[in-house]
């Protein structure tokens, strides 16, 4: 009563009303910043069998509501949608049960109209997939024929007949003579029409099929709807598990790191494009976004010196709640690893870019004393490029003050990272990254090539000899060990030499404004 001063001033104000005999319904909402205990769950259930409250002699219509930190982030995460006003030209009722749902032809220029693309956040959250893009030349996706068909004079009057139109859930709606007016309006299955019709000189002759819900959407029914009508594509484990708790706890832990973000659905990145700040602040993507499939497979070869399982583990494992690939990868892993295995993978295929240039100079003109064909033939080869991250997180772990180095990466890579007010730019990024990286694979290339291809000229053999000497389960133990036999006078020693190379990461982040 008195620990919050608003409620003490007006605490008089609400009892003189109770008491006055007016009618009122009272709404209770506990709400707490972190978990209900189960104790406290307990209690929470007898309180809301309660559907009245008697205050004095009378008695009150009664509701109550909890809010517990998971709620108060998806009421934030997943916004209500604003009202949106579509004219029909069609328009059938049904009332399945006590659901009111409806069924319009409505045209595609007025889905362009009022679905704007600053709406796509809070439309298709509940869509297992975001947008997939308009895929040119090859093959031509479903995307691209869908904006031709809607584009084409004559083929744009069969769009209804081609189309499997759109499933939408709603709080409410109402019908007019000519227009419906929907209450947070979500679309389950459709993205991808909406947003290739947007990208679209949409003919007027094109019209759609638009299957609206009314349902509770913290109900069982709004997972199975999203999932049943979305299984005519084929959904990957990916997208299926876009939704886990787990994959939202990753996304707020990697958006608090500044500059990066934790892709959990495929083209997520896409709905927040509109948004000048977020494109600038995650700008390149390559560095900032990070796809949770690819970056999985990183972190056992990163964080885990496991490069075999880095090749050889299947998304549907990586996915699987139960299976303890997906326990390991996501509830085991620091939210700092992924993001160092993200930017590390990123300057070995940059190392592996400055190797090819520089194999393009003269002889005298070379600036890396390696074998470049190598070194570049092995880079194809999966097992090799997983084995690179292993290696260089090992000594990087050789170092005694390998968190202050981690920590140096990180802040070079932030968004805010300047130096004389100037943003870094990413060769900047990775000035030292990449001469690390050269190393380590001119010394890998050295390693393998003595231990499993007897000094052969590996740029010789073809792909096949190289897969079938490098997937055979071979040990990261077996390899470094080989490493280590290398050392010698000019080196000092490969832990010395990268120690250089680690300091200087040091000294360009302490460097920063």
């Amino acid at each position: 009563m008195i620990g919050n001063r608003e409620f003490n001033n007006r605490k008089k104000d609400f009892r003189n009303a109770i008491l006055s005999g007016e009618k009122y319904k009272i709404n209770l909402i506990l709400i707490v910043a972190g978990d209900f205990s189960g104790d406290q769950q307990k209690e929470i259930d007898v309180q809301k069998q309660k559907d009245s409250i008697k205050i004095g002699n009378n008695q009150f219509d009664l509701t109550f509501e909890t809010w517990d930190k998971e709620f108060i982030y998806n009421r934030i995460f997943h916004p209500k949608t604003n009202d949106v006003a579509l004219e029909y030209e069609k328009v059938m009722e049904y009332t399945h049960g006590e659901r009111e749902n409806g069924f319009f032809i409505i045209k595609g220029t007025e889905l362009n109209d009022h679905l704007k693309e600053e709406m796509y956040q809070p439309i298709f959250e509940y869509n297992p997939r975001f947008y997939l893009g308009l895929k040119s030349g090859g093959k031509k996706n479903i995307n691209r024929y869908i904006k031709e068909t809607a584009e084409d004079e004559e083929d744009s009057k069969n769009f209804l007949e081609y189309n499997n139109g759109i499933t939408c859930l709603c709080d409410s709606f109402e019908i007019g003579e000519k227009t419906i007016v929907i209450k947070n309006l979500k679309i389950v299955n459709g993205c991808q029409t909406v947003v290739s019709l947007s990208k679209s000189a949409v003919n007027d002759n094109v019209k759609v099929l638009f299957k609206l819900y009314t349902i509770d959407q913290s109900s069982e029914l709004k997972e199975n709807i999203s999932n049943y009508t979305n299984s005519q594509n084929p959904i990957s484990p990916r997208d299926i598990n876009s939704g886990h708790n787990q994959q939202r706890k990753i996304q707020r832990e990697i958006a608090s790191y500044d500059g990066f973000f934790w892709e959990r659905k495929m083209g997520e990145r896409i709905f927040h494009e509109y948004d000048k700040d977020w494109k600038r602040k995650h700008s390149p993507y390559s560095l900032r976004v990070i796809d949770n499939l690819k970056v999985a497979k990183l972190v056992y070869a990163y964080h885990y010196q496991n490069p075999y399982k880095a090749v050889m583990v299947k998304e549907a494992d990586i996915f699987d709640a139960n299976d303890e690939s997906f326990k390991k990868i996501f509830n085991d892993t620091p939210s700092k690893q992924f993001i160092l295995s993200w930017i590390l993978e990123l300057g070995r295929k940059k190392a592996v870019s400055a190797i090819k240039k520089d194999l393009g100079k003269n002889k005298d003109e070379q600036e890396w004393d390696i074998k470049h064909e190598s070194i570049l033939k092995l880079s194809s080869n999966n097992y090799f490029k997983h084995t690179s991250l292993a290696i260089f997180t090992h000594y990087l772990n050789e170092n005694p003050i390998n968190d202050n180095i981690e920590q140096a990466i990180i802040k070079i890579m932030s968004a805010s990272s300047r130096k004389d007010t100037k943003r870094l730019t990413i060769s900047k990024q990775f000035e030292f990254i990449i001469p690390i990286f050269i190393y380590l694979l001119g010394k890998l290339e050295t390693g393998m090539r003595g231990k499993f291809f007897d000094d052969q000229d590996i740029s010789k053999l073809e792909s096949k000899e190289i897969i079938a000497k490098l997937e055979n389960k071979t040990s990261i133990n077996d390899i470094k060990s080989k490493l280590e036999t290398m050392n010698d006078e000019t080196d000092k020693g490969i832990t010395n030499k990268l120690k250089d190379y680690f300091d200087r990461i040091i000294e360009q982040s302490e460097d920063l404004d």
